[in-house]
Formats: structure tokens, C-alpha cells, sequence
């Protein structure tokens, strides 16, 4: 019935007078009041009842003020405040409710007016089914409260109570303050999950603040909220890629996007060549590319390529992505044919893959009058002989064959290739193995140039290492080792890992490290052991025949090796992989060894180079330890040296702990608070700098006065700390066209699919076979279950498993 027709219900169908009726109204009105504090405010203690909040107050500093925590004493003091604005409210409120350990909901709000209650009252209300949650609700009512009005002229009216009432103070059972998720998502823009966990741990005491407790979950929340996930845009993956591809950022370098046409991924084509690597593409790729792909880059059936090219001292440099959910030579296709809009001259003298066709056919299909020249990774074919070998070769030659294999890819001299390869198709034709022997010729006699080492001279890559050593990289420091990644997340972290590894090789570079680059560590190493073998043995192991030609003796006194010196080197004279002890060009010095790795000068040529050069190689200086009888004359005779004596005396950490250890925390939960309110204070220039009045740049200006005198409060024996620098923000947000909008399947949902396939299609009777043995099985199984319950001898019920 609704109210405003009760009062004539009541006088025409009851016969009520005008007092009882007015004494319904009165009841319906306390009543109302009651329902809007949700329940009768009942004291937990002694169940007195309430109408309103600060009668309870009341009651609770009059009767419990030193037990109604559950034994911890509480101050019910009622609050009435005005403030001049809301911020000036906010502060407040904020300040107040961490130092009473207190975390506020808004029961409801009308007029105006705001309604605070502590969150561990209330009555606990399941709104979902699909998370198991426990509540944090210990009573109906706590006196702990806060009304706010807001007037018209800006003021803000408070009246507040923060004592509690009927449970303890449990910090860990507070919410997160709108201040404290400001501070924890500048964190999270610069740090790791398991940092700002542990910053957390050890900055707040886990007696006051709910900082302390933080976990992953809460973490990942607020990077839900706030949208930090790396290039995110949207809940669905393909969507979020096609709003990144609308802002046509520069930086970003999305040359291509095509959606898949079903769920598996199928036509899905992404190339990315930000404007670094196409400036990597023009200064380094004439030497060589080389191109592979890697499986699992992310949680679906997508893969990577990636075309590396190497600089001046053989690095591998990412300089175009494609992500693929087929990678077949259209996919390949597509991305040199992006390459050939940016950069139509691209003719790079050598093309290193593995043995798949799809790349150098891609290529070729999109530079068909190219000059390139493909070569096959060495290190594939030597994995693909030793997995053949173990197929069709019987155990008892594996272990030669294998050896001969492996010798006959490191063999560089022509002459000695033909004979080797000829004497391993002999001996398998001798010894039966013929299925080997036919796999030979059949897939590489054919095709020897290609991967042949006599045709590496001058080469700067033989195998897809770099490419290797890049996918490498982006797995384990990257995606650290995550194959659940998000495909917009994989992109923005491609993106990132470019910038970052050339800043890394920058500085590198300029700092002159020896680990720059991975060739010339090991060039330095056979030099060292170049030394070690021809130290002062150069006129009895080497041997100069002129002309830039030398035979050197190995280890061995029957090996002879050649090394020749083919002149005309054209690497760079500041940047190279040259022996930074004696120079040698790995490119223009060969050698008739097996130790033909690409970009490593043997230890021959440079006991060759050592010897052409008729110098001594310089001795270091030795870094011995001072002897001990000068250190410890150097320690006796220091006038400020402590007494041993007084050493042993000193008290010990054990006896001065409690104190220090406080004042420790009180430090780290100082800084915390002035981390946070520092937050603010930035989010308060951002808004200033982005308002065009006078007011603004004098509030800047009194802000910077401020932070001037503060940053002059620092100890003068304390070192400086450096701040890491924050990362770079998102592209600015595009317009939001009509997307296509397609959910992939994830390998796991794809492998489902595909075997829930394979049942459905198997034929009939195939099925009804099976189906008749399953059960027949179970029929034996539940025979033999039902022979073991019955009452049977020892020996009877034995023989059931005879």
C-alpha cells in the first residue's frame, strides 16, 4: 500500500480516530529513520538501542571508552567541524582515519550530505558466485562514523565520531585509500610487482598502516583500475591492437595490421618497423640479415619473426617484427614488402635462416631481382643430422657418422670438403646404412653452397644466433619467461625492448665496456691463447712463406695449418670486432683450421698476426696484494685506529636494539608519508601547469619556493640518492573506429577444440568398437569388485588376481 493513501485506509476501513493515526505516523517516522542507518543501532556490548549515530557515541564514551575494542581502550569524542572547501575535508578525513586505524564506506548520501560508516559494520551481502570471498563485518553497528554536509557556499559541516566498538583494530582489514592507490600506481609505472611489495613491507609498520599487507592481488587491481597493463586499450586483445593502430603513432611503427578470420588465428598479420630499425635496416642490413621466428610469445597460436641485422661489432639488432598466426611465405611476403616501401634499395648481400622455405621464398617474392644470397643456419643442420642419425642409422655408427658430420660443417677448405663429404656417403654405403645415405643426397648434395663452410669467407653470420640470441633475450628478460602474455601487451614490450637495447649498447659503447660485444670477448680469448701455445716458440712454429702466408704448427706435430692474410678490410676503424690486443680482421685472415666461427679470429691467425707485427706482446703489471706485514704496519702506525681493547668492550647490537629499531621504522614511515603527500603535490602541478591564469603560475611559483627550501634539508654526509627515471607515458588515445571484433582461442581452448574435432569426425564404427571395449572393461572391472566383496576362503578370493 503505498503512504500517502494509509492515513484514509486507516480511518475508513479500521475506524481509527485521529490520535491512533497520528500515533501510526509517528511510529512509521522513527521506524524510517531506523531503516535509513540500515538496521536499530544496537550496541554489541550491552544491546542497548539507538536512534541515531552520535546518541551511540555517546552512549559508548559513557559506558565502554576503555574496553569497547575488544579490550583496547577508544576515544568517542564527536567531531564538529566546518571546513572552507572540500579538499580541505578530504585531507582531514584522510589524516584522521590513519592515525585511528580506520577505513570508511559511504552508506548512502542525499541532499548533499555524505554518510560514512566503518567498514567492519554492516551486514555482509554476497553480490556474485564466482569468487568464494569472506567478510570483513564483525558487528551490525560501530560507533565509528562521519556525516558530512556540503553547503551552498562551499563549506563543508562534519560531525564524526573514530572510536570503534565490538571489534579490534586490525589493521589488515582496512581499504585502500583513494591517496594510498595514487601513491602505489606510481609505483607500479616504475617498479616490478614483488618491489612494491616489498618497499611496502619494510617501509610501513604493520601495526598502523594497511600498506603493510599489500599482496599481488591488490596490486593487480589497481593496475586493472587504472589501466597499466603495457598497451593496453581495451578487455579484447584484437580490439585494443586495432585502437593502437588508429592513433597512427610514428613511434609506434605499426605498418601493418590484418585480423584473423576465425578464432584460431588464421590470417592474422601484424609488422612493426619503428623508426629506429628502419634506421637499423639502412646502415646495417647490406651486410646480412638473418630471420627466424619463435612459437609462444604469447597465451595464443601466434608466432614471431624476427629480421636481425648485424651493426659494426656483429650485434644482433631487431630491425623489423612480424607476428603471425601461420607464418607462411604470404606472411613473409607482406613484411619485406612493408620493408620495400621504407626502404626500396634493400639488397643485403647474404639472407641467414633455418631450413625453412618460407622466408627467402617471402623475400624473393617481394625482391625478385635481388642479389641476395641464402644461406642455411649451421647450427639447425647440424640438430636436424644428429636427430636423422639417431632415426636411420644403427647405433653401433652413430657416434662416427655424427663425428664426420660435425666435421665435415666446419670444414672451410673446398678441396677437403669434397673429400670428406664423398668418404661419409662411401662409408654409409659400405656399412648398409643406406636410408641415411639416400637422405643426404636427396636434401643437401644438391644445395651445398648453401651451406657449405668453404663459402663463408668474408661472411658476417653463418647461423640465425643472433636471432636466437635475441628471442633469447625477450623470453627470459622481456616476458620473463610469461607465455600467457596479452598480444597488445607483447607488442608495447617489443616496442620498449627496442629503445632499450639501443640505449644499452649506447652506453656500452661509451663507457668502453669489454663485454660490449660477444665477438670480440671471444677474439680476446684466443688471443690469450695464442699466446699461451707460440709464446716464445715463433721462429720454430711459424713459418712465413710471404705474401701475406704463413704455416703454422698446431699442438700436434703432424698438424699443419695455413693462415693467409687476403688484405682489403673495410671495417670501420672505430668500431669493429678486430683483437684489441693485436688487430687481426677476422674477415681478411683465413685459416685451413675447424675453427672457422664467423666474426672470431682462431688462435692461429693471431699467432700469425702476433708474428707479422714483431713486437712483444706487452706484459701486465702485476696486481699481487701488498704483503701483510705492510698492512698491518700501515694499521698500527694510524693514530685514529680504535684500541682492540675497546672494540671487544663495545656493547653489543643485542643490548641498543629496541630503541634504534623503532626510531628506524618511525623513519621508513615518515618517508612513506611524504612519498605519498608528494603525489599530490604533483598531481596538483599537473593541473596548474594545464590552467592559463595568473593565479596558476603564482601558485607554481610559491610551490617551487617550497620545494626549494625543502630540498636543501638533507645531511651533508649523506650521499645523494638519483631517482629512476619514470617510464615513458602511452600514446595519446585515437578516435574509435568500427573494429572488427574476434576472440582468439588460447593454445590450451585450441588444442580442446581440435581433439573435441577428431571425436566428432571418427568414423562409426570405429566408435561403436570402442565404446563396446570400454564397456566390456567395465563390466570385468565391476565382476571382479563384486568377486572380492563376496564371502569367499582366503585361497578362493586369492585366486581372482592369479
Amino acid at each position: 500500500m503505498l503512504r500517502r493513501s494509509l492515513n484514509s485506509h486507516l480511518r475508513t476501513v479500521h475506524k481509527y480516530s485521529q490520535e491512533e493515526v497520528e500515533s501510526v505516523q509517528e511510529k512509521i517516522r522513527v521506524e524510517s529513520n531506523i531503516r535509513k542507518d540500515a538496521f536499530h543501532i544496537l550496541c554489541p556490548l550491552c544491546e542497548e538501542q539507538f536512534v541515531n549515530q552520535e546518541d551511540f557515541a555517546g552512549h559508548c564514551e559513557a559506558n565502554h571508552s576503555h574496553d569497547g575494542a575488544n579490550g583496547e581502550e577508544q576515544d568517542y569524542t564527536v567531531y564538529t567541524v566546518t571546513f572552507a572547501s572540500k579538499e580541505e575535508f578530504k585531507v582531514w578525513l584522510h589524516e584522521s582515519s590513519e592515525r585511528t586505524v580506520t577505513s570508511l564506506y559511504t552508506k548512502y548520501s542525499k541532499a548533499g550530505g555524505l554518510y560514512y560508516r566503518c567498514n567492519r559494520s554492516g551486514k555482509y551481502a554476497c553480490e556474485g558466485e564466482r569468487r568464494v570471498r569472506s567478510s570483513k563485518k564483525e558487528v551490525l553497528h560501530c560507533s565509528c562514523y562521519v556525516n558530512a554536509r556540503n553547503k551552498s557556499d562551499g563549506t563543508v559541516t562534519v560531525k564524526a565520531c573514530f572510536g570503534h566498538i565490538g571489534h579490534d583494530v586490525e589493521p589488515a582489514l582496512l581499504k585502500l585509500s583513494d591517496m594510498q592507490k595514487m601513491f602505489l600506481k606510481s609505483l607500479l609505472e616504475e617498479h616490478s610487482l614483488d618491489y612494491v611489495i616489498r618497499r611496502c613491507r619494510q617501509g610501513y609498520s604493520a601495526k598502523e598502516s594497511r600498506m603493510h599487507f599489500m599482496t599481488k592481488g591488490d596490486l593487480w587491481n589497481i593496475i586493472n583500475k587504472y589501466g597499466l597493463r603495457p598497451g593496453y586499450r581495451d578487455a579484447n586483445d584484437l580490439v585494443s591492437l586495432q585502437l593502437r593502430t588508429a592513433e597512427e603513432n610514428r613511434d609506434d611503427g605499426i605498418r601493418r595490421l590484418e585480423m584473423p578470420v576465425d578464432n584460431s588465428g588464421k590470417g592474422f598479420i601484424m609488422v612493426i618497423i619503428t623508426p629506429l630499425q628502419l634506421q637499423w635496416l639502412k646502415a646495417f642490413s647490406s651486410r646480412s640479415i638473418c630471420v627466424d621466428d619463435t612459437h609462444h610469445p604469447t597465451r595464443y597460436n601466434l608466432k614471431l619473426a624476427t629480421v636481425v641485422v648485424p651493426d659494426n661489432e656483429d650485434r644482433g639488432l631487431p630491425a623489423a617484427f612480424l607476428l603471425s598466426g601461420t607464418m607462411t611465405t604470404d606472411d613473409v611476403q607482406k613484411l619485406f614488402e612493408e620493408i620495400k616501401k621504407l626502404m626500396p634499395e634493400f639488397n643485403p648481400k647474404q639472407m641467414v635462416t633455418d631450413e625453412a622455405l618460407c622466408f627467402y621464398n617471402g623475400f624473393k617474392a617481394a625482391f625478385p631481382s635481388s642479389t641476395t644470397t641464402l644461406r642455411y643456419c649451421r647450427w639447425h643442420i647440424s640438430k636436424t643430422w644428429e636427430r636423422k642419425v639417431r632415426e636411420l642409422v644403427e647405433p653401433r655408427h652413430r657416434q662416427y657418422v655424427n663425428k664426420e658430420l660435425q666435421q665435415l660443417l666446419r670444414t672451410g677448405q673446398l678441396d677437403d670438403f669434397q673429400q670428406k663429404f664423398g668418404r661419409i656417403l662411401a662409408y654409409l654405403d659400405v656399412e648398409n646404412q643406406n636410408k641415411m645415405a639416400q637422405y643426404l643426397r636427396t636434401n643437401y648434395l644438391g644445395r651445398v653452397c648453401n651451406w657449405g663452410s668453404f663459402g663463408t669467407h668474408g661472411a658476417v653470420v653463418d647461423t640465425t644466433m643472433l636471432s636466437e640470441r635475441w628471442h633469447l633475450r625477450l623470453k627470459n628478460e622481456v616476458l620473463h619467461r610469461n607465455s600467457n602474455t596479452r598480444a597488445d601487451c607483447l607488442v608495447e614490450l617489443l616496442i620498449r625492448a627496442v629503445e632499450d637495447l639501443a640505449d644499452s649498447n649506447d652506453i656500452k659503447d661509451r663507457r668502453r665496456l669489454a663485454r660490449s660485444s660477444f665477438r670480440t670477448q671471444q677474439t680476446t680469448k684466443q688471443h690469450r691463447k695464442a699466446q699461451e701455445l707460440y709464446d716464445g716458440k715463433i721462429p720454430e712454429k711459424i713459418l712465413s712463406k710471404g705474401s701475406g702466408i704463413w704455416e703454422l704448427q698446431g699442438k700436434k706435430p703432424e698438424e699443419k695449418f695455413i693462415v693467409e692474410n687476403k688484405g682489403g678490410c673495410i671495417c670501420p676503424s672505430t668500431s669493429n670486432v678486430h683483437c684489441p690486443l693485436c688487430s687481426v680482421c677476422p674477415y681478411t685472415w683465413t685459416c685451413t683450421c675447424l675453427d672457422n666461427r664467423t666474426g672470431i679470429s682462431c688462435l692461429h691467425r693471431h699467432a700469425a698476426k702476433i708474428s707479422q707485427n714483431r713486437a712483444a706482446i706487452p706484459r701486465e703489471k702485476s696486481s699481487a696484494p701488498e704483503p701483510a706485514d705492510f698492512v698491518q704496519r700501515s694499521t698500527s702506525e694510524d693514530p685514529l685506529a680504535p684500541d682492540f681493547e675497546d672494540i671487544v668492550q663495545a656493547p653489543t647490537s643485542s643490548d641498543v636494539c629496541s630503541v634504534p629499531q623503532s626510531q628506524l621504522e618511525e623513519r621508513k614511515t615518515i618517508r612513506s608519508k611524504i612519498e605519498m603527500a608528494f603525489t599530490v603535490v604533483m598531481a596538483n602541478v599537473n593541473r596548474l601547469v594545464n590552467s592559463d591564469t595568473d593565479e596558476a603560475l603564482a601558485k607554481l611559483r610559491e610551490i617551487q619556493e617550497h620545494i626549494d627550501k625543502l630540498s636543501k634539508l638533507r645531511l651533508e654526509s649523506s650521499p645523494r640518492e638519483h631517482e629512476i627515471s619514470e617510464r615513458p607515458e602511452l600514446t595519446k588515445p585515437g578516435a574509435k573506429p568500427l573494429l572488427k571484433k574476434v576472440t582468439l582461442y588460447t593454445r590450451s581452448e585450441h588444442r580442446r577444440k581440435l581433439n573435441q574435432l577428431a571425436f566428432d569426425n571418427l568414423p562409426s564404427e570405429v566408435e561403436n568398437s570402442s565404446t563396446k571395449l570400454i564397456m566390456n572393461n567395465i563390466s570385468s572391472l565391476r565382476q571382479v569388485a563384486s568377486n572380492v566383496r563376496s564371502p569367499r576362503t582366503p585361497c578362493e578370493a586369492g585366486t581372482i588376481f592369479q
